[in-house]
């Protein structure tokens, strides 16, 4: 048996599983759209890069051939690790999180991936397998896209209708169908007109164009017209031998221009809103929140980028960018962003200038090779006007949203394709024999062992430990008794394995350990011993991660949540101010500094606070509220009063401060009254109504009271038997 033929078929056994892996979900983990895929994604690459290291021995053919490709992407791999290295966080640069899974050690697996792939599958009948394998394995896809539309799964982090099939996020179904509809077009231009697969073709190109259009991602069904405009283009500017297309290319153009603008003068219209997909481009303008927010959050990065030019903060870092030169605007959107939602401000902020012109230079090869390399002419036209359109597409799509693992997938097989096109294996000298000389049998088996130790190594170190750390944090989180185990007679806390074996998820355990804790601490049916652990630990994993890091942001902010509900307000209130430091701009950290000076009944200082935060969020109800929840205590009823006119009849008046703030300097009827106009409107929930009830008491006004009472045991059943005992009080 020719053992060149069986690293070989191996090699492509592996490359084969890989398009597969879109489709698969793993339950059993934490994040199971995103670590299952990577994981697995991660060891194939592992055992086919050992397999081709041995084959690279016997085989010459197999080596590594430059392209400015290869150049580029080397290039571009030496700037990550560079400025992962260099960076804020050099662990979580390389290791990043369960959420993400990126990280040094993804583009390392990226990077190994295409060489494997440009360099193993040197026919165009092995890239013919590989891309049927990718369009043909959309099917699955497409099915599960298929049972959310029609109820019989349910849609996941995309909500709102928006498909997201096995992919976990709708963005990140909409460019993995956009790239297979580009795929099946080029597929359909190099099969013969006689083949059955010239009418396959179109079928899986229209079901993924379907998938792209029910993700209502709108970066990527921009980049389909946007890439579909520019194969156009390219057909009538360069085909020769057809030049009668030209008139109806231009014409289309025409009629496009004509579409868009009836377009926009019908955006309005009562069909639009029929279309979710049009209703989506339909609604963006300057004042449609998705657009404040990235154009937002591209402002800070632009700023963040500006601190570290060259090299950037390192990947896995835009967090310290998002806290340093947070925007108070943002308090209206999600608290934390850990992207640019922008893949090149992405890379400036992670790998600086020199990361983004290296990655770019990736585009650059793509389109050196196929329209500017002579030597063999390698490409069609149609196979280059296709493929140009397709990288175009996903171009224009991530100026808008962020990679991830199978777009990165296709890029990357992208390259490989092109490289591997552009540089054909060398030549055998005549005469000499076919690869088998180069290294002797004992040699061979040499190399094979330490190949096999270094492949279990880097599988258990790279892999193993972080999916076992995984399992322990689901298991842990799941709320089934499983937070705790028993060992050698002794309870002991399952976060905390999840600490010791993970590289990856680190952060994400601990976030969740000091939760955890929280909880545990407040339960009146955990024993004390248990308890005590939990603050330990948690204390301990918080500690250590403020002293390794200190610009943590997060970590502050779950810091201060623990010393705050444990006892220790004064030390909260020392790490608020660390993080006010580092995020000056953040409102949301001024209200929990209000809440800490009112525990210490330091109004002076509480009112300073709450003015800041209204100051920088004039529009945020809560920094309102706040504000004039001090202002009453400070004597300044009249200034609080003019405060909240604007929010009268608003269910922002429900405020925990403001309720204070009245009964503690005798002013329930301003409460009372406040109250009357949620009733009235039915703005009030169980909890809102106690407290009405206790104003009302305080006034004196017994039978209302007890009509509040009983709306709260009416919408609390809890609360009935309690309720009613008190009223018997009462009388």
């Amino acid at each position: 048996m020719d053992l060149r033929k069986v690293l070989r078929f191996g090699i492509l056994a592996l490359l084969l599983v890989t398009p597969f892996l879109a489709n698969y979900v793993s339950d059993s983990m934490f994040f199971p759209f995103i670590t299952g895929k990577n994981f697995s994604f991660r060891i194939l690459v592992e055992i086919a890069t050992a397999l081709w290291l041995i084959l690279m021995f016997i085989d010459r053919e197999a080596r590594p051939r430059f392209s400015w490709i290869l150049g580029g992407a080397t290039a571009f791999l030496l700037a990550l690790t560079v400025a992962d290295f260099s960076g804020v966080d050099p662990i979580k640069s390389i290791w990043s999180n369960y959420e993400r899974m990126e990280g040094l050690v993804a583009h390392v697996h990226l990077f190994l991936y295409f060489l494997v792939a440009g360099s193993v599958l040197t026919s165009e009948n092995l890239w013919g397998w590989f891309a049927n394998t990718w369009l043909g394995s959309s099917i699955f896809i497409f099915f599960g896209a298929l049972a959310q539309i029609y109820g019989k799964e349910a849609y996941n982090f995309g909500g709102g209708g928006r498909v997201d099939a096995g992919l976990g996020n709708a963005a990140y179904m909409g460019i993995y169908a956009l790239f297979n509809v580009f795929l099946a077009a080029l597929l359909w231009v190099k099969t013969d007109r006689k083949s059955w697969w010239r009418y396959a073709y179109p079928v899986f190109g229209v079901a993924n164009l379907y998938m792209v259009f029910k993700s209502q991602t709108r970066g990527s069904i921009l980049g389909f017209f946007v890439g579909v405009g520019v194969i156009a283009l390219a057909f009538a500017l360069f085909d020769k031998t057809r030049t009668w297309l030209r008139k109806y290319i231009y014409g289309g153009f025409a009629i496009a221009i004509i579409l868009v603008g009836l377009f926009v003068m019908n955006r309005n219209a009562e069909w639009i809103k029929q279309y979710p997909s049009l209703d989506r481009f339909a609604t963006i303008s300057l004042k449609d929140t998705s657009t404040q927010a990235r154009l937002t959050i591209w402002k800070m990065s632009y700023e963040g980028w500006k601190d570290h030019p060259i090299l950037g903060w390192g990947q896995e870092n835009f967090i310290y960018v998002f806290g340093k030169h947070y925007d108070p605007q943002m308090y209206h959107y999600e608290p934390w962003y850990d992207r640019s939602h922008d893949v090149f401000f992405d890379w400036l902020i992670a790998a600086g200038l020199v990361g983004l012109l290296t990655y770019l230079s990736l585009y650059a090869g793509i389109i050196y090779y196929l329209w500017f390399y002579k030597k063999g002419e390698s490409f069609t036209l149609a196979e280059k006007t296709i493929v140009t359109g397709m990288i175009v597409a996903y171009f224009i799509h991530n100026i808008f949203v962020f990679d991830n693992l199978v777009s990165y997938m296709f890029f990357f097989a992208t390259l490989a394709w092109i490289h591997a096109r552009v540089t054909p294996p060398p030549t055998i000298a005549e005469g000499k024999k076919k690869g088998t000389d180069l290294l002797e049998g004992g040699d061979l088996f040499i190399v094979s062992s330490v190949m096999l130790v270094l492949l279990i190594a880097v599988m258990y170190f790279v892999n193993i430990r972080d999916i076992n750390a995984n399992h322990d944090l689901l298991t842990a989180i799941r709320g089934d008794g499983n937070a705790t185990y028993i060992e050698n007679g002794k309870e002991k806390i399952r976060l905390l394995d999840a600490l010791d074996e993970a590289q990856i998820g680190k952060s994400e355990a601990r976030e969740q350990l000091v939760q955890q804790a929280l909880q545990a601490i407040q339960s009146k049916s955990i024993p004390d011993t248990l308890k005590r652990e939990y603050f330990n630990a948690a204390q301990k994993e918080i500690e250590g991660e403020l002293e390794r890091n200190p610009m943590n942001l997060r970590m502050y902010t779950f810091a201060i949540m623990f010393y705050a509900n444990t006892g220790n307000p004064k030390h909260a209130e020392e790490l608020l101010k660390q993080a006010i430091a580092l995020s000056p701009n953040r409102g949301s950290l001024y209200l929990d500094s209000v809440n800490l000076r009112l525990s210490e009944s330091d109004i002076p200082g509480a009112l300073l606070l709450a003015k800041k935060a209204h100051e920088l969020m004039p529009d945020e109800k809560k920094a309102t509220t706040a504000y004039a929840a001090m202002l009453i205590l400070s004597g300044k009823k009249a200034e609080a009063k003019e405060l909240l006119a604007p929010l009268a009849g608003d269910a922002a008046l429900v405020d925990e401060r403001l309720a204070y703030a009245y009964n503690k300097v005798g002013a329930s009827s301003e409460l009372i009254d406040i109250y009357a106009q949620l009733d009235a409107a039915g703005k009030l929930n169980a909890q809102n109504y106690l407290v009405y009830a206790d104003a009302l008491m305080k006034s004196g006004r017994k039978q209302e009271m007890v009509t509040m009472l009983r709306k709260a045991a009416k919408l609390d059943s809890s609360l009935s038997e309690k309720v009613e005992a008190y009223i018997k009080q009462l009388h």
